[in-house]
């Protein structure tokens, strides 16, 4: 069934783009987004709950970090899923609080002109990484 073979890839894509965003690969995120663009049918607001998943789960372990909490408790308290919590706690560490905290911001924003503003959902979702990616940069110099 060619659907259920698209939602599959689709779900790859979406994995490898926002592990992607989270370790700060642009290159990788943008490439795994045209994956995702390319089928039929793709939802750009599904894309954009992804990627504010991940930063949400990004911010829960940063801030934790941040309160010093030990590597033991903070994969308990930070309600990560067993099998992620390794890669977003090393990809945590790649940005800092403030940073998540703007980017989260921006996804707001991308989904409000997802919405509202007629614009090319590709473009939005690729500015929106793009401004993902230099929050990351600008938060660990």
């Amino acid at each position: 069934d060619l659907g259920r073979i698209g939602r599959r890839i689709d779900e790859e894509h979406l994995r490898e783009l926002t592990s992607a965003l989270a370790i700060g690969n642009t290159a990788g995120a943008l490439r795994a987004l045209d994956g995702i663009l390319l089928f039929k049918g793709y939802d750009e607001v599904r894309v954009l709950a992804n990627i504010t998943h991940r930063i949400l789960a990004l911010m829960r372990v940063r801030d934790l970090m941040d309160q010093g909490m030990k590597r033991e408790e903070l994969a308990r308290a930070s309600g990560v899923w067993p099998s992620q919590f390794e890669e977003v706690e090393r990809a945590a560490r790649g940005w800092t609080g403030s940073g998540l905290r703007r980017g989260l911001d921006l996804l707001a924003c991308a989904d409000r002109e997802l919405k509202s503003s007629g614009k090319s959902s590709r473009l939005l979702l690729e500015t929106a990484l793009l401004r993902l990616m230099a929050e990351r940069k600008a938060g660990r110099n």
